[in-house]
């Protein structure tokens, strides 16, 4: 029996954490048993891990605390890990520390979720913390081919460490054509004719997911059409400003945090996401596809490993707001091509980005690690 903790900051709704939450549910091997644990006090996804994962909560109490480290090598030893993954750059430097004060010295796995951008320079202290953390480390894991292909540019060490690990999702639980019980509800209170043009938008308020552009690309349609945003975050007001100000109030709905997207999607036509520089590998791109809606989205990060331009969704050059409307006008004049993508993506996220394949492929790995003398 191998005996695995897996560290994340916090159980808030973020790309990372959900998808670390969904990969331990899902590693069913009776050879591995899964432990997780964050040190932080956003517990926000907590109902959705499964009984059988242990869960421990280690408080760090401020931006300087470091004692929190101590707290969990005293889970490595009384838990008898033997493995530690870190999920995000902070939480595999946290399990580095806690298993240098551990009795045991479990083996160690980093999980990268984000991209550099080509071209950038990252500050020297980071530059040095970033190699002084991956040396340490038996591998790395990467959710998408650009983004391993990048950090090995960046870091050419990496690449006898690093694995690819995409994410998956749950295919039973995103299936399109089984409204749920709340579906009937979700578009009670709008008045919209029967041909309307629904465009749906699920990320958070960040600088970086350019909903400007995407309002911008919004107010150049010429049809019929409504757009919702799902998300939060610190420019969630300045957006809603934007909107008033172009008079599209009547026209763009802030959803505010769904907990459960899959209402939203099922009366959405096309999903869109406007990034101008960071996206690694969307879970809200492959909700939207095994759901059978198609997606536009920026050529950035992994995001056309997935989708196929013209056959499984849209792809166009970040911030080209002229063809983001382009696209947006194409899927309203044309909603049998919408149909067709939709069906594509369906079927290449159950070939290859289902939670199985992802868990699948960390019990390889971790089998492979395991295997290796300290």
């Amino acid at each position: 029996m191998l005996t695995v903790l897996f560290i994340v900051p916090s159980l808030r709704r973020a790309g990372a954490e959900t998808q670390i939450i969904d990969l331990v549910n899902s590693l069913r091997d009776p050879e591995i048993q899964c432990h997780l644990l964050c040190f932080q006090d956003d517990f926000s996804q907590r109902d959705r891990i499964s009984d059988d994962i242990r869960l421990h909560h280690v408080r760090r109490r401020g931006k300087y605390d470091v004692s929190f480290v101590s707290g969990i090598a005293e889970v490595i030893d009384g838990e008898a890990i033997d493995i530690v993954h870190g999920a995000l750059v902070f939480s595999v430097l946290v399990g580095w520390l806690a298993r240098r004060r551990a009795k045991r010295k479990p083996h160690l796995i980093g999980a990268i979720h984000t991209t550099l951008l080509l071209g950038f320079k990252e500050k020297a202290h980071d530059r040095l913390i970033y190699q002084w953390i991956f040396r340490r480390c038996d591998a790395i894991v990467f959710v998408c081919q650009k983004q391993a292909d990048i950090w090995v540019q960046r870091y050419p060490f990496l690449r006898k460490k690093s694995t690819v690990i995409h994410n998956g999702i749950d295919l039973d639980k995103f299936v399109a054509g089984l409204p749920a019980e709340t579906d009937a509800d979700f578009l009670r209170g709008y008045d919209f004719p029967d041909n309307v043009y629904i465009i749906s938008c699920i990320a958070g308020f960040r600088p970086e997911k350019g909903h400007d552009l995407l309002i911008e690309a919004f107010r150049r349609l010429d049809v019929n059409a409504h757009l919702f945003l799902a998300g939060d975050g610190e420019q969630r007001a300045s957006t809603a400003a934007l909107v008033g100000n172009l008079g599209l109030s009547s026209r763009v709905h802030f959803l505010g945090n769904v907990a459960d997207v899959r209402p939203l999607l099922r009366v959405t036509d096309i999903t869109v996401l406007a990034s101008t520089s960071v996206e690694t590998f969307s879970l809200a791109m492959l909700e939207s596809m095994a759901m059978g809606v198609p997606m536009v989205a920026p050529d950035i990060g992994g995001l056309s490993e997935a989708i196929v331009h013209d056959q499984t969704g849209w792809v166009y050059p970040a911030g080209d707001v002229d063809r983001l409307a382009a696209l947006l006008g194409q899927g309203a004049q044309d909603r049998a091509k919408l149909k067709a993508m939709g069906v594509q993506a369906r079927d290449l996220v159950e070939k290859h980005y289902s939670k199985d394949i992802m868990a699948d492929s960390m019990a390889s790995l971790i089998y492979s690690v395991a295997e290796r003398a300290l």
